[in-house]
């Protein structure tokens, strides 16, 4: 079993890393050129966090690499599109722990990628930078202006400098709609709550676009780890005292699929993951009876049992995930959820023992010796778990941590055998 585990986890292993490989690999996408043609090619997209200083194309089995001041834009179709501008911007970070005493009035004027995140006749942009985000606004084919948002922190006062509200404000007061979203304007968070007063804007020219992201998206992983099964109850054997089996790690891995809502429930996740794993546990205790009738009559038998269970099974996980920062660089999440585990049929606790008796019968000395095994119980043909976690995610990679809460094992309600199991992963994003 311990080769086949082996042979288990290096193909896992080569499927993971090729599948990494893979995902590097040119995307299909266009760029627009200075003159403003369309030209097909493939693209070295990475699904970046920050918007990119160059990108790297092939036309024609021919590698190109371009800034932004080279091309009008690009895109990669399901995934994200870029246009170049040369904007002015604000660095006052606005998160973490270095935010100033008081809001920065320095700006940067720039040629970037902006990444497109509505479109539409209003046009809502996006530049991620190393210690912040800045949003742009577009009308038609007009002037790009900063969404300007700035914070500070002075003895530990956090204020906010929300001008992006009244610039909003004054959009929406052109277009005779203040009065109706005057009270979403002010309470707009910096970030996703713009993206949905853009496509309100749009709505009234009947025009709404929305990236894949914002509509809410499939995507796959791959994932890898390790886990701890621990067994409670006391399963009984041959003596009233009753044996207990130590916990077991082994690797478990598979593949997960979840749909990432969009809109208003932007945070949650609803998934299906299916994984190999596998528990080995052993026990072994040691007791001893005696029966004394006189001098002449009695004995003392010692049993030592060796407990094991050991199966291979196949486990499905429904869940939801929840993420408490979904605006966020890295984000940090909750997730709950029901696992059922399908393992081998004809699976049991089993309990291989030894004896040794001495004592006197009739005056007679006696030492005898014994052996044999026995099946204490049964397995359940499925073991479900609920199941309880957190996790935090980067890009494409995510670092979870799950509780499986004990499920009844065994087949026998007189055997109170349960399974349970703790496990940290990793997980890579291969189709997002």
């Amino acid at each position: 079993m311990f080769f086949v585990n082996r042979i288990l986890f290096v193909s896992l292993l080569t499927l993971f890393c090729s599948t990494i490989h893979a995902a590097s690999k040119l995307f299909p996408g266009y760029i627009i050129t200075k003159t403003g043609d369309t030209v097909l090619c493939s693209i070295d997209y990475g699904d970046w966090y920050k918007n990119p200083e160059t990108i790297e194309v092939e036309i024609k089995n021919e590698k190109k690499t371009f800034v932004a001041g080279d091309i009008q834009g690009f895109g990669v179709p399901g995934y994200a599109d870029y246009t170049s501008s040369t904007v002015s911007y604000h660095i006052n970070p606005t998160e973490g722990t270095e935010l100033p005493e008081k809001f920065m009035d320095s700006t940067v004027t720039r040629t970037v990628f902006l990444k497109v995140v509505v479109n539409g006749p209003y046009r809502l942009y996006e530049l991620d930078l190393a210690q912040r985000k800045n949003y742009f606004l577009q009308k038609d084919k007009g002037v790009v202006n900063e969404l300007v948002y700035r914070v500070s922190n002075k003895e530990g006062e956090i204020k906010e400098d929300r001008q992006y509200v009244n610039f909003l404000a004054g959009i929406f007061l052109e277009e005779e709609m203040l009065d109706r979203y005057k009270r979403k304007i002010y309470a707009a968070v910096y970030g996703s709550d713009i993206s949905s007063l853009v496509n309100i804007l749009n709505e009234k020219h009947g025009v709404v676009k929305v990236t894949k992201r914002d509509a809410g998206h499939f995507q796959m992983d791959l994932f890898g780890g390790g886990v701890a099964h621990f067994f409670s109850g006391e399963p009984e054997g041959q003596f009233p005292t009753y044996g207990k089996i130590g916990s077991s790690t082994s690797f478990s891995g598979g593949v997960n699929f979840q749909y990432v809502t969009g809109g208003r429930f932007g945070g949650l996740k609803l998934g299906l993951s299916i994984a190999y794993d596998h528990y080995a546990g052993t026990g072994h205790q040691t007791d001893s009876v005696a029966d004394v009738r006189d001098l002449n009559a009695w004995y003392i038998e010692t049993v030592a049992e060796n407990l094991s269970v050991t199966n291979t099974m196949i486990v499905g996980n429904f869940y939801a995930a929840y993420t408490l920062n979904p605006s966020s660089r890295v984000q940090f999440y909750l997730k709950a959820g029901l696992s059922m585990g399908v393992g081998k049929k004809n699976v049991y606790l089993v309990n291989d023992w030894t004896s040794h008796t001495v004592g006197f019968n009739s005056g007679v000395p006696i030492s005898e010796n014994g052996q044999g095994s026995e099946k204490l119980a049964s397995l359940v043909g499925g073991l479900p778990n609920f199941n309880m976690g957190a996790g935090i995610e980067s890009g494409r990679h995510k670092l979870e941590a799950l509780y499986y809460f004990p499920a009844h094992a065994s087949a026998e309600e007189s055997q109170n055998f349960k399974i349970g199991m703790a496990g940290i992963y990793y997980y890579f994003t291969v189709l997002k």
